[in-house]
């Protein structure tokens, strides 16, 4: 709440300073790293050919399925085997590593959920397909009427 009056109190040109305040309401000091910006253009998504053509993403969807296998068992890996990954360009300079995640429904308030582990985003869309289909769900979700999780899209930025 705070915040949200200082922004609206604010005018422009405004310079914001955003300070880390640790448990026990204490600036943590700064380092070299602070200087960190994460960005994603969502609106531009890699072919869809990507997933398939790219070693490196087969790799990693295969692990995180892995993943889900090992924590929730072989048929919510079954599961997770069949939302559709979109990739995105983005990110900061790790142009190796999974930045984020964006499940579609994955939040009521903000229609999607940001996950930092490609295995739990996996999860979630996978989970959110069996909910919408069970019986008297009110969801919306495209993959309510449709025999296949596809319709659930799991957005990684890499």
């Amino acid at each position: 709440a705070a915040l949200r009056r200082t922004f609206a109190a604010a005018t422009a040109p405004a310079t914001l300073v955003f300070e880390e305040i640790d448990a026990r309401g204490r600036p943590v000091p700064r380092n070299c790293g602070d200087d960190h910006v994460t960005a994603v253009n969502l609106c531009r998504p890699l072919p869809a050919t990507y997933g398939a053509s790219s070693p490196r993403a087969r790799r990693l969807v295969d692990q995180a399925v892995a993943k889900v296998s090992r924590l929730r068992g072989r048929a919510w890996a079954a599961r997770a085997r069949h939302v559709e990954v979109v990739h995105h360009v983005g990110g900061p300079c790790e142009e190796d590593d999974i930045v984020r995640c964006l499940v579609m429904g994955g939040s009521l308030r903000l229609g999607y959920a940001i996950v930092d582990d490609l295995g739990d985003a996996l999860f979630l869309a996978a989970r959110l397909c069996e909910e919408a289909r069970a019986p008297g769900s009110t969801s919306s979700s495209s993959c309510a009427s449709s025999s296949s999780a596809k319709k659930t899209t799991t957005t990684t930025t890499t």
